[in-house]
């Protein structure tokens, strides 16, 4: 193909979909590798996705300087 004729693609409609920032992405798989669980269980590993839920709520509160609980 001749690369006179190969144009960048410039996607402009974010509103309704966006691509996934590589650090996320990188975040979420990580996340998606480890055992899952019912965050309103009372079990050991549903404790532990509960804190994991709120520390990434705490994380997002911080950057929008507001409070968790209004997420």
């Amino acid at each position: 193909m001749d690369r006179n004729l190969v144009q960048k693609h410039v996607y402009l409609d974010h509103s309704a979909t966006t691509a996934i920032h590589p650090q996320v992405s990188k975040v979420i798989k990580r996340y998606l590798k480890k055992p899952y669980a019912n965050p309103s269980s009372a079990h050991e590993s549903g404790l532990i996705a509960k804190a994991s839920i709120e520390l990434a709520r705490e994380s997002i509160a911080k950057s929008l300087n507001c409070r968790s609980n209004q997420l």
